[in-house]
């Protein structure tokens, strides 16, 4: 995982039209594509991998959880077995189990 990509695209929500958004895209040379407005099957594919992924994540030895009450008094950190790059190993790999 390196570099930029050169175009992101994004659903029509208002964080993704932020002016922020925009200019950081700019200065990095990144084009924000918006997803065609009233067509929201047209993001289904990405809204799948995004939901399996997550899910998956959350099997993980120091999950966050969803929110703070699921969590609990569950010590994320202190159950934590993966560093950083074995993480994004393990995210990258992720993908070929599900096809």
């Amino acid at each position: 995982m390196s570099g930029l990509p050169r175009v992101i695209h994004v659903d029509n929500a208002k964080r993704f039209h932020s002016e922020a958004l925009m200019r950081g895209g700019q200065e990095d040379s990144i084009s924000i594509e918006h997803r065609p407005r009233r067509q929201p099957h047209l993001g289904g594919h990405i809204e799948r991998l995004t939901g399996t992924m997550m899910g998956a994540v959350h099997l993980l030895p120091s999950t966050t959880f969803s929110n703070t009450s699921e969590k609990g008094s569950y010590d994320s950190e202190d159950r934590a077995t993966l560093t950083l790059p074995e993480l994004e190993r393990w995210l990258a790999q992720l993908p070929h189990f599900f096809c």
